[in-house]
C-alpha cells in the first residue's frame, strides 16, 4: 500500500513540472523520474539527485520507469503511482548493489553506532547486496533533490540559471522537498553530492533554518575547517560529514552533508577520508547521536 501523503508529493511534482515545462522548455524534460518511497514512515533521509546513469544494463530498467511514469500522468491511481515507484526502486537498488559496494562502510558505520540495526560484515559482498535489497528502504526514505532524471548540462542549467524563472523553478520544488522532509519527520537527513548539498543548504539558509550547528570538528581537520564563510559552508567537499541542524516547525533534525558516493568519485577524490571524516564527526559529536537510535 502506498502512503496517501506520498500521492500528493508525487502530484505536486509534476503538477510543477507541468507548471515550467512551458516556462523553461528543454532545460527541465525528463528522462525519467525519481521517487523511491512508498510511505513517509521512516526517521532516516537520503537526498541525492539523478543516482545512477543510464548505461545499457540499465536501460531497459530505465525505460521502464519512464512508462509507469507515463501510465501514472494518464491515470493517476495509487495502483499505477505504486507500480511507478517500484520500478524506480528496483532502479536505485541494481545501481547501489552492482556499482556501489565500497559504500558498505558506511552502513557499518552507522551499525556500529547503533543508527541502524546491527548488520553482519563477515562477508563483505552478500551481505552488502542482502541489506541493500532487503533492508536499505525499511531503514531510509529516499528522496530526490528535484525529482526529475536529466543530463547534468541540463541540470545545471535549472540548478544555476540566474533567470527570473529558473529561480521561480527552483523555490517551487523546494518548498516541496521541505513540505517532504515535514511529513516524515526524520531525526537525520543524509545529502549527496555537490548540486544536493548547494541548493538544500542556500534554501535553508535563506530561511534561517539551518545552523551551522556542528557541535565539534574532527582533530585531523580538512583545510580551512575554522572558515565559516557563507561559501565555505557550501562547499560539500569542505563540510563533508560535518553536522548541521535544520528547524523544521520547532524540531531539530540533524543534517549531514557528504560528497557523492559514487565509485569514480570515491577513488579519484577523497578514497579513505570520505568515510573517516565522517566517522570522526559522528564520534566527536556523541551527544546527538541517542536522538538518531530508531
Amino acid at each position: 500500500m502506498i502512503d496517501k501523503t506520498i500521492e500528493q508529493i508525487a502530484i505536486e511534482t509534476d503538477k510543477n513540472y507541468k507548471d515550467y515545462k512551458k516556462v523553461l522548455g528543454p532545460v527541465i524534460e525528463p528522462n525519467g523520474w525519481n521517487f523511491y518511497s512508498l510511505t513517509t514512515k521512516r526517521k532516516r533521509m537520503f537526498i541525492m539527485q539523478n543516482p545512477g546513469e543510464e548505461t545499457k544494463g540499465k536501460a531497459k530498467i530505465n525505460k521502464e520507469q519512464r512508462d509507469r511514469v507515463d501510465e501514472w500522468r494518464k491515470d493517476k491511481t495509487s495502483k499505477n503511482l505504486e507500480k511507478a515507484i517500484k520500478s524506480m526502486q528496483e532502479a536505485l537498488l541494481n545501481w547501489l548493489s552492482h556499482d556501489n559496494g565500497h559504500f558498505w562502510e558506511f552502513f557499518k558505520i552507522l551499525s556500529e553506532r547503533s543508527i541502524i540495526d546491527k548488520i553482519d560484515d563477515k562477508s563483505k559482498n552478500d551481505h552488502y547486496n542482502e541489506y541493500i535489497e532487503n533492508r536499505f528502504l525499511e531503514d531510509f526514505y529516499v528522496t530526490d533533490l528535484f525529482k526529475y532524471k536529466v543530463s547534468t548540462t541540463k541540470l545545471d542549467n535549472a540548478l544555476y540559471g540566474k533567470s527570473e524563472k529558473n529561480e521561480k523553478f527552483r523555490k517551487n520544488l523546494m518548498k516541496i522537498l521541505e513540505k517532504e522532509i515535514k511529513d516524515v519527520n526524520p531525526n537525520i537527513i543524509f545529502t549527496f553530492s555537490t548540486r544536493t548539498w548547494e541548493t538544500f543548504y542556500t534554501y535553508f539558509k535563506k530561511k534561517n533554518m539551518i545552523e551551522e550547528g556542528f557541535l565539534e570538528k574532527p582533530k585531523e581537520s580538512r583545510e580551512k575547517t575554522q572558515d565559516t564563510s557563507k561559501d565555505f559552508l557550501r562547499k560539500v567537499s569542505k563540510v563533508h560529514g560535518l553536522t548541521f541542524k535544520l528547524t523544521i516547525s520547532g524540531k531539530k533534525i540533524i543534517v549531514i552533508p557528504l560528497c557523492h558516493f559514487s565509485k569514480r568519485f570515491y577513488n579519484i577524490l577523497i578514497r579513505d577520508s570520505y568515510f573517516r571524516y565522517f566517522r570522526e564527526s559522528l564520534d566527536k559529536n556523541k551527544k546527538v547521536l541517542p536522538i538518531l537510535k530508531h
